[in-house]
């Protein structure tokens, strides 16, 4: 015991005390404290999360089917469907597998089209709400030199070396400077 009538053991039970509620009281203050409004967040971040939000949304499988046979209505019938039954319909006497409504996680999928070669696949956004702010739309192109007459198992094959081709192009023009540029010099060469 000391002079004060306090045992070392309960000195040092303190000084870790106080110790903790100092480093408690540091990371408190890096992590933002009481700070009311979050830091303003940047153009460029803004982009990059939507992008990947939209590029892992696409990566779905589900949400590819979808497009593949959208494409292939088109391709056979000259047309965007009007919505994802008449591709249902079209596709059930074709072999194709069943036509997704939602992704695989279960989240719908509603299909617009927009334009003669032109439509979008929506997805509600983290609100698990359609029609909102935070949806997560998918504009798509079909493509104009598809082929026609190809069996299910030869478009489908098209359709996906067509698809991997122009994976540069999905990334939005802001975020391009982050790719790998490719120059003849790496390109392979023909023997």
């Amino acid at each position: 015991m000391n002079g004060y009538g306090i045992g070392w053991r309960k000195w040092a039970a303190l000084a870790s005390l106080a110790v903790l509620a100092a480093l408690g009281g540091l990371v408190w203050w890096l992590m933002g404290g009481c700070e009311s409004e979050p830091p303003p967040a940047n153009n460029e971040s803004d982009l990059v999360q939507r992008s990947v939000t939209l590029l892992r949304t696409m990566s779905d499988s589900n949400i590819l089917e979808l497009m593949l046979q959208v494409a292939y209505f088109q391709a056979e019938r000259g047309r965007l469907p009007a919505g994802i039954a008449e591709v249902e319909d079209a596709m059930r006497s074709t072999g194709w597998p069943a036509t997704p409504t939602a992704t695989t996680r279960g989240v719908p999928l509603a299909y617009r089209p927009t334009g003669a070669r032109t439509y979008e696949i929506v997805l509600p956004g983290d609100d698990g709400r359609p029609g909102t702010a935070d949806d997560v739309v998918i504009p798509e192109t079909v493509p104009d030199d598809m082929p026609r007459g190809l069996d299910p198992a030869a478009f489908r094959l098209w359709w996906v070396t067509r698809q991997i081709g122009a994976l540069r192009d999905r990334v939005p023009e802001g975020l391009r400077h982050y790719l790998p540029q490719a120059s003849e010099e790496q390109a392979p060469q023909a023997p």
